[in-house]
């Protein structure tokens, strides 16, 4: 009996994948015996969401730790930019580290504070951040060949804002 997945060639990730022909595919995620040959630059997008950012501050401490590290162009979204911001500090751990011992706490995120103001306390995840875990800013602008795009949503309008932090020379 045959086992495994098949994606037949009507198969949506597949007409995704034909359709950006120019993505970019890291030689250690090939499919075994594909003949797949990477083209363009390398890009690392974090998404979003959150307290959902703890999935990817894992993700991107466990490739951190791999030293799977190089890329043309990060993109991150929200909490992502901030998850990306450690990663390119080589703070592999940081944002995960903070969103399981800061984040989960009472002293943040607490549901009776909505009473009597916000139910996350963002100045006092802030404040203990920068005075216990700073991020590395040095080793982020040290290396101005990286491209870092960070998308955000503006409060006023509810619109993205996209800003290039990192121009490549």
């Amino acid at each position: 009996m045959k086992t495994g997945l098949y994606c037949g060639p009507s198969h949506q990730s597949l007409r995704v994948f034909r359709k950006h022909k120019a993505m970019q595919i890291h030689p250690s995620i090939y499919i075994h015996n594909a003949k797949v040959k990477p083209r363009g630059k390398k890009a690392l997008i974090v998404e979003g969401g959150g307290m959902r950012g703890v999935f990817s501050a894992g993700v991107l401490f466990a490739m951190g730790m791999k030293r799977f590290t190089e890329f043309d162009l990060y993109i991150g979204v929200s909490a992502g930019a901030c998850n990306l911001a450690s990663f390119l500090g080589r703070q592999y751990e940081r944002n995960f580290y903070i969103m399981e011992n800061w984040s989960a706490s009472w002293r943040f995120i607490n549901p009776f504070r909505i009473f009597w103001g916000n139910v996350m306390d963002l100045d006092w995840l802030w404040d203990i951040t920068i005075r216990n875990y700073r991020l590395n800013l040095h080793e982020i602008f040290k290396d101005s060949s990286r491209e870092f795009l960070v998308v955000v949503t503006s409060m006023n309008s509810g619109k993205p804002l996209i800003r290039l932090l990192f121009l490549r020379q």
